[in-house]
């Protein structure tokens, strides 16, 4: 080996399908992902996963409908959802 430390393993767009948080469990099971975990933490390594919390009112729409019961919206001046870009699409964010 190297020598060189391992600290932090960083988990980016790989994890997400169409670049939307935790989507993709065919490639990225939960069970496995907590084992990949579990086992970093066992051995004082990190996991870090880059979220982009953009919610897409059409493609998210359990989780939209969700943001919008509980009022986690950004919202403009007029009380309606600030709606914004992310990546490729219009997306609402929590605040």
């Amino acid at each position: 080996a190297a020598g060189i430390p391992f600290e932090t393993l960083w988990g980016d767009i790989d994890y997400m399908d169409e670049r939307e948080d935790f989507t993709s469990p065919d490639r990225y099971p939960r069970d496995e992902v907590r084992a990949l975990v579990d086992s970093l933490h066992e051995n004082n390594q990190q996991y870090i996963a880059i979220l982009d919390p953009g919610i897409h009112p059409a493609r998210r729409v359990i989780q939209y409908d969700r943001g919008t019961e509980k009022d986690v919206f950004l919202k403009n001046a007029g009380g309606s959802p600030h709606l914004g870009r992310q990546w490729a699409s219009q997306v609402v964010w929590p605040d």
